[in-house]
């Protein structure tokens, strides 16, 4: 996986576009398909402003969701339950199938 940050897609179509902020946007590429991340840099500013301790509100929060809903065990869990249903619902044997 890598990413690479450029100008959105339309300067090209569309050169003389303007806007009145900065759109910032990062292309993400697995296995060569492409993922587009779209934002307005707002994250990226709150990040380098840290307004009343952001990042460590950010790093707090999600310290705290990695002991609940997005520990190991918790993901482990669900994903063991999407295999069981699709097992069950012989969902894998549809997929060859196509």
């Amino acid at each position: 996986m890598w990413t690479k940050i450029h100008q959105p897609h339309y300067i090209e179509k569309e050169p003389k576009a303007k806007s009145n902020f900065e759109v910032k946007y990062v292309e993400v590429f697995r296995n060569n398909e492409y993922y587009g991340v779209y934002g307005n840099g707002l994250f990226n500013r709150l990040l380098e402003l840290n307004p009343n301790g952001y990042k460590e509100k950010v790093k707090a929060r999600w310290m705290a969701l990695r002991e609940t809903y997005f520990s190991n065990e918790t993901l482990m869990s669900k994903i063991d339950e999407i295999y069981t249903k699709f097992t069950e619902e012989k969902v894998y044997e549809r997929e060859q199938l196509v």
